[in-house]
């Protein structure tokens, strides 16, 4: 009798094998490759987080999520040198087959060779397929996710996502992929599973992608004041267990 595999079985083979690492640092999802040292890892995870707790403290996830993307990328700004940006705006038409989470995708294109644009497509497959018990989903919701309740011209509630997807390189560089968008209310699910399908969507998604690679003349002299300054905020990176939910 055949063996039937699980649809991530390969997601799971190749996180216990550790050819990569998969974390949430406050709402972003990261992707660390194993080929990465410590140190480079270490300074990928304190510039993310670093740069979420400016853009939060100056515009907090009640507010508008295109002023808290500006402000994110600014600060990364201060260590890191752009290499590559792109912004894009549209509204999905009726009936369209394509999923906002395959924007996530594209983007990450813009700087990732095609085996590993698949690799990121199934990582996202596999958060989106976690239950929404699961304390990784709880997680996220709380930093992707808000409800924003009918105003007088509004005849029903909708929920706003941004999502921000992050595979950094060796060498280093980051590559990152922005989503914003706004769907039908639902309820307190998984968000990622919220947009796997394009039927929820309402109005208007944008996207946006930012590669950038570290400038060590600039971070190394901050480097440990950046982690002592961080220290009080390390619960908010967690590494998601690559068989736990499988």
């Amino acid at each position: 009798m055949a063996t039937v595999m699980s649809p991530f079985a390969h997601v799971r083979e190749a996180m216990m094998q550790k050819q990569y690492s998969v974390f949430i640092n406050a709402g972003a999802l990261v992707v660390l490759p194993a080929q990465m040292s410590i140190q480079e890892k270490q300074d990928v995870q304190h510039s993310l987080l670093f740069a979420q707790l400016a853009a939060t403290k100056r515009y907090p996830l009640t507010s508008e999520y295109g002023e808290w993307y500006s402000i994110w990328q600014q600060v990364l700004k201060d260590t890191w040198l752009q290499q590559s940006v792109t912004w894009d705006k549209f509204t999905p038409q009726p009936g369209a087959s394509v999923a906002p989470v395959d924007c996530l995708v594209e983007q990450l294109g813009n700087g990732l060779q095609s085996h590993e644009v698949a690799e990121c497509s199934a990582i996202l497959q596999y958060i989106a397929g976690l239950p929404s018990t699961d304390p990784v989903v709880g997680f996220l919701r709380e930093r992707v996710q808000r409800r924003e309740e009918p105003g007088d011209e509004e005849v029903a509630a909708i929920d706003q996502f941004h999502f921000l997807v992050v595979v950094a390189q060796p060498g280093l560089r980051l590559n990152a992929a922005y989503l914003m968008l706004s769907a039908s209310a639902g309820d307190t699910g998984n968000p990622f599973a919220r947009v796997f399908n394009a039927d929820n969507v309402a109005g208007v998604i944008e996207q946006r992608f930012f590669q950038a690679d570290l400038v060590t003349a600039l971070h190394k002299p901050v480097r440990a004041a950046l982690g002592k300054r961080l220290e009080p905020f390390a619960e908010l990176i967690r590494e998601v267990p690559g068989a736990a939910a499988l």
